[in-house]
């Protein structure tokens, strides 16, 4: 589910948190994971794109090389980019909607946080 539909150069975003499973069953963060939280440097998974992403700004024609990245990408930004938003937030979108009130509800209650990043904040794309 994407909550919004963000404008312009922006992107909507949700980090990836990758976990590893012990023996004993217990769900930890990867040392790969930990190593660029503290670096500052967090995965984010691509939910949405404005219509004007990886655009000119001047003229809105596309960049010669075409965007650097697509919806469903995972990308490494700066830990601090863009605007954090959490679920609930969004709510009084989809007070009609029961379905997407609950599918919110499990987001929270899982630690998801979305962010609205501007298209120049991504650092890179991982294949």
């Amino acid at each position: 589910m994407v909550p919004i539909k963000p404008a312009g150069y922006k992107m909507l975003v949700r980090q990836v948190r990758q976990k590893v499973k012990t023996s004993s069953g217990f769900f930890l963060g990867s040392d790969e994971e930990l190593k660029r939280q503290q670096a500052g440097f967090p995965i984010y998974e691509i939910l949405a794109m404005g219509s004007a992403c990886y655009r000119n700004r001047v003229d809105g024609s596309e960049f010669p090389e075409g965007p650097w990245c697509k919806v469903g990408d995972q990308v490494v930004m700066e830990g601090y980019a863009g605007k954090k938003i959490a679920p609930r937030e969004f709510e009084s979108q989809y007070e009609d909607d029961a379905e997407a009130l609950k599918e919110l509800k499990e987001m929270e209650l899982a630690g998801v946080n979305f962010h609205l990043v501007n298209d120049d904040n991504v650092m890179a794309v991982l294949k």
